[in-house]
């Protein structure tokens, strides 16, 4: 290599650092200008189920009793370990730890959303629009899932997430190896979500390698053979890739009908059962499919349109057996799967890829045209998100003062109770009015009677817990009319020593705090 080639080199690796330094600050920039959008509720909704595993690992001692209804995930998992250990090594506060890796999470998701619009984008230009979409729309719900694209709270799709697409980006590459670590990375955190990024990951290396040419051959001299018009790799991926629901449906018909409590909270997910959908529900699920389609024209990219052939096979696939599911009760021993969840690696590459389009062919490089696109998303997501969590502060800083009445009584109890109290709360008081879907054990660090909301979630994931989940809601049928013989019951039974109560109570408990809205009161007090 001459000096002038030597110098070149020099040049190139220079603004190639220069661009992704830039890249980053960027990146940076945006990832705070989600989280303003989005917010920050660290112990809401499914954070209910995730970090009172993490408080666990950080102090044993917490919950004796009721513990197996977030432990269950916990075991099959490191993200606790890890989010704890990054804790304990850093020497920081919980909560403090959870705001970074929220924050680490987003920037991880918009830096693979870069690297994945880099490789399917016509002008790389404008691979920062797709990104935009992304940013704007991060909250969205996912159809058929009741999943967010990524959740305003960390849990552990928070980081598989962002994984899947570095996993997929490098697939696209042929970084094959690249992309199976990243894989077992996921399987690491969330060995679900793991199973549905190595399912496209398979799709997509299947096709390259022609791993089903055999499958091809015996299609084109099969009566179907005019049915199919595609390029022969992709017409036997297709074919293998839809065998998976016609050997569940031989396998589902074997089995027997589940338990009936496993059954009953089941039920309580009707997104499960597609059968019983309405009209927008399919929109959600068929749209983007649709559209997806559109992109795998002669007119994009050959990585964007081997993507998106790969995208429409997942996708259909995991429609199909979600139908196969929902049609008989001898196929819900599949619901631990939820097949459903497919659709959330795919929304993302959606919004990815729509970004793109209009980037290419509608948007330019126009900072009007992208603030009147983006702008107006950014507000409505703004607006869905206050509206979700009305009486809580939008970002809920580590350490700051509570506005909430329940979450400032759940605060009251981690700090004025004993660590081996049992707590009884009404069994679907994540959805009363003005609970904004707070987690009791995430904030109150205390053991309590399994619920009608995230504990249910946990059932149909996990059968065994299902009777036990079952015996303890019904045991509170008819909360609002308890009376104190109810409550005794209650501790006799089930080693109930405190309660929750909304305001005006009926029993006549001693309470030694309230608010505008509860009361906490001790059982073995009653008078």
């Amino acid at each position: 290599m001459n000096v002038t080639e030597r110098a070149k080199y020099v040049y190139t690796l220079i603004s190639h650092l220069k661009n992704r330094g830039i890249d980053l600050v960027t990146l940076g920039g945006v990832t705070i200008l989600s989280l303003l959008v989005h917010g920050y509720h660290p112990y809401a909704e499914d954070a209910a189920i995730y970090i009172p595993a993490i408080k666990k690992d950080l102090d044993p001692g917490l919950y004796p009793r009721g513990s197996s209804f977030f432990m269950s995930h916990a075991r099959l998992t490191l993200f606790d370990e890890i989010v704890a250990g990054s804790s304990k090594a850093a020497h920081i506060r919980l909560g403090t730890a959870l705001l970074l890796w929220h924050v680490l999470s987003i920037f991880l998701l918009l830096a693979s959303a870069l690297l994945l619009s880099e490789a399917v984008c016509i002008d790389r230009r404008n691979r920062w629009t797709g990104v935009g979409v992304l940013a704007c729309v991060l909250t969205i719900p996912v159809a058929g899932t009741a999943l967010l694209m990524m959740d305003p709270y960390l849990t552990p799709r928070s980081l598989s997430t962002p994984l899947a697409l570095f996993a997929i980006t490098a697939t696209l590459k042929r970084r094959y190896l690249l992309g199976a670590a990243c894989l077992v990375l996921i399987a690491a955190v969330h060995p679900l979500m793991a199973v549905y990024g190595a399912a496209l990951w398979m799709i997509i290396c299947s096709n390259r390698a022609g791993a089903f040419a055999t499958v091809w051959q015996w299609i084109r001299s099969s009566p179907f053979r005019h049915v199919w018009n595609a390029e022969p790799k992709w017409a036997s991926t297709t074919a293998c890739v839809f065998m998976v629901p016609v050997c569940m449906f031989a396998i589902g018909s074997c089995f027997p009908l589940v338990d009936p409590a496993y059954h009953e909270a089941l039920l309580t997910r009707s997104y499960f059962f597609l059968k019983d959908w309405a009209w927008y529900e399919w929109v959600g699920a068929l749209a983007p499919l649709l559209l997806i389609a559109m992109f795998t024209t002669r007119k994009s990219p050959p990585i964007a349109r081997e993507l998106c052939r790969a995208v429409l096979m997942f996708g259909s696939a995991a429609i199909a057996i979600g139908i196969l599911f929902s049609c008989s009760q001898h196929f819900e021993t599949f619901a631990e799967i939820q097949p459903m969840r497919a659709f959330h690696p795919i929304y993302v590459i959606f919004f990815i890829l729509l970004g793109c389009v209009l980037g290419d062919f509608a948007l330019r490089r126009s900072l009007w045209r992208h603030a009147l696109l983006l702008a107006p998303a950014c507000a409505a997501m703004l607006f869905v998100q206050r509206a979700t969590f009305p009486s809580d502060p939008h970002i809920e800083w580590p350490g700051a003062r509570a506005s909430n009445s329940w979450v400032q009584a759940f605060e009251w109890i981690r700090e004025k109770t004993p660590r081996s109290a049992v707590f009884a709360l009404d069994p679907d008081h994540m959805n009363v009015s003005g609970e904004d879907h707070q987690g009791f054990r995430a904030i109150a660090e205390r053991s309590m009677m399994a619920d009608y909301g995230k504990d249910t979630g946990v059932v149909t994931m996990f059968p065994g817990l299902a009777r036990e989940w079952k015996k303890e809601v019904n045991a509170r049928h008819g909360w609002n009319r308890f009376q104190d013989i109810d409550f005794r019951r209650l501790a006799s039974t089930y080693g109930v020593s405190w309660v929750v109560l909304q305001k005006p109570a009926r029993a006549h408990l001693e309470c030694p705090y309230q608010n505008r809205e509860l009361l906490v009161c001790q059982i073995w007090s009653a008078k």
